[in-house]
């Protein structure tokens, strides 16, 4: 009697993780800025077992619907623009349609290990963030230095030069915090994401000069829409983007 309970308990849970057709994901490669083109893989798990590889094309608009589905964890991985391996995730638990979207120029989560010119500072050198904003009724220029002084580093936002708008009141100058030093080593990350020459027609172009010592990086960003510097005095200094 017990073999035959436990008989009838495992065709049971058999038939509730079995595929359901009324169960299914539709899955769709998209970019958060220009228009996508070309094709893309995509390998897909099923409670970290592989599942199945998809390709992301053109002619089926970067868009696949898996039907017939199980219940489970299905998880995403795909290679962004960027060249990083990144996951996606999704739990399909109830009888109904379920939709993904992945975003391959998502820079994905900041880099732990990367190190900037902010950590190559040492006692008494300078580093600058200048920035220089042009356009139809606009030409600006800002500049932010920092300092290492002994155990610390000072940040000095400098007056807006140039500018057609009303004028910074003065100088701003703070000490940074660790969680300050660690968004400027992701606002260096976001340089390398947003300022790839992609203009897409913006009348703005924004340029971003990084030097420290002989060394001098430039980027231009044309998308207006990362509007980084912005963001970043603002979680420095407290300033309206």
């Amino acid at each position: 009697m017990q073999t035959l309970q436990t008989i009838i308990l495992l065709f049971l849970a058999t038939l509730s993780v079995r595929a359901n057709p009324s169960m299914e994901i539709e899955v769709k490669v998209n970019k958060c800025k220009l228009s996508i083109k070309g094709s893309y893989k995509v390998k897909i798990y099923k409670d970290d077992i592989f599942y199945k590889e998809v390709l992301f094309t053109k002619e089926n608009l970067h868009k696949v619907k898996l039907v017939g589905l199980e219940t489970g964890h299905y998880k995403f991985e795909y290679i962004n623009t960027f060249d990083r391996t990144q996951f996606d995730t999704i739990s399909i638990n109830e009888d109904k349609n379920y939709s993904k979207n992945i975003y391959i120029d998502d820079y994905g989560n900041p880099d732990t290990n990367y190190r900037g010119y902010i950590d190559s500072l040492k006692e008494n050198e300078t580093y600058r963030l200048t920035f220089f904003s042009s356009g139809c009724f606009h030409n600006i220029s800002r500049e932010i230095e920092f300092v290492k002084t002994k155990n610390q580093i000072t940040a000095t936002l400098y007056p807006e030069e140039g500018s057609t708008y009303e004028k910074s009141d003065s100088i701003k100058k703070i000490t940074l915090n660790q969680k300050q030093i660690e968004r400027l080593r992701f606002f260096e990350q976001e340089i390398f994401i947003n300022c790839r020459g992609q203009y897409c027609g913006c009348t703005t172009v924004d340029v971003y000069e990084l030097s420290y010592k002989y060394r001098k990086k430039t980027f231009g960003d044309g998308s207006c829409n990362w509007r980084g510097f912005d963001k970043l005095i603002k979680e420095l200094f407290g300033k309206k983007e």
